[in-house]
C-alpha cells in the first residue's frame, strides 16, 4: 500500500516571516563586508591612537596619560581621517586640539607648558580660521594681527596630501 500524499502548504505569510529576517541581515552582513573590504569602515571610531588624536576628539585624560608617557605635542603625526578630516591627516597634537574646540582642553596644554610663546600667535591663526572663536579669545586677547587663516589652514592641509 502507498502512503497516502499530502498536498499541504504552509501558509506564504508564514514562510515569508520566517525567512524575511535572516534574509535580511544576510544582505547587511554582506554589505558590511564589501563596505570594510572598499575602506570604509563603519564603526571604526575607537580609542585615540597618538597624542593628537587624543586632544581631536577632545579627551582629556587620554592626553594627560600621553603628555605623561613622553608623547610631544608638537610632534608632526599622521590621524586618522575620522578623526579630523579626510583633507587633514597630519597635525600636531596643539593643532589637533584647535580641531577638538574645547578651550579648557587648550588652557589644560598651556598649563602644562606645552604651548610656548612662538606657537601661541599660530595655534591663535589656527583656532580663528576654525571659527574657535573662544580659543581665539584665550590664545590671544589682543587679536591676531598679521594672521592669514585662510593661508595657515591651507598649509596644514597641503602636508596631508
Amino acid at each position: 500500500m502507498m502512503p497516502a500524499r499530502s498536498d499541504a502548504r504552509l501558509p506564504r505569510g508564514l514562510v515569508v516571516a520566517t525567512l524575511a529576517p535572516s534574509l535580511i541581515g544576510g544582505i547587511l552582513l554582506i554589505a558590511f563586508i564589501v563596505a570594510e573590504l572598499a575602506g570604509s569602515t563603519v564603526f571604526i571610531y575607537g580609542p585615540a591612537q597618538n597624542l593628537a588624536e587624543a586632544a581631536a576628539i577632545a579627551d582629556a585624560a587620554a592626553v594627560m596619560r600621553r603628555l605623561r608617557a613622553g608623547e610631544s605635542p608638537s610632534a608632526l603625526v599622521s590621524v586618522r581621517p575620522e578623526v579630523i578630516s579626510s583633507s587633514v591627516t597630519r597635525v600636531t597634537a596643539l593643532e589637533a586640539s584647535i580641531w577638538g574646540r574645547e578651550v579648557e582642553l587648550v588652557k589644560l596644554l598651556d598649563r602644562e607648558g606645552a604651548i610656548d610663546g612662538t606657537q601661541r600667535a599660530y595655534l591663535a591663526c589656527v583656532s580663528q580660521g576654525l571659527r574657535a572663536e573662544a580659543i581665539t579669545e584665550y590664545l590671544a586677547p589682543g587679536g591676531t594681527d598679521g594672521c592669514d587663516a585662510d593661508e595657515t589652514l591651507a598649509r596644514i592641509q597641503a602636508r596631508s596630501q
